[in-house]
């Protein structure tokens, strides 16, 4: 899983803007579900997706998404 923070905002195809992107790389058929719900919730929690946003280090994003 890739996390990138962009410094500027990006308009999708459907006209809303977004500065995060994740990619993702499942090794299994549909290994990565429980991945994205995790993300999901995270990111759609604004008090949640500052978090992810201010984390300082790889492994407190980590933490954060491990705990939803």
């Amino acid at each position: 899983m890739q996390i990138i923070r962009l410094d500027t905002l990006v308009e999708t195809p459907s006209g809303k803007e977004v500065d995060i992107v994740v990619a993702l790389a499942p090794s299994e058929k549909n290994d990565h579900i429980s991945l994205l719900l995790k993300l999901n919730e995270l990111f759609l929690d604004e008090k949640k997706r500052e978090l992810v946003l201010s984390a300082s280090s790889e492994n407190e994003l980590y933490e954060l998404i491990d705990r939803g």
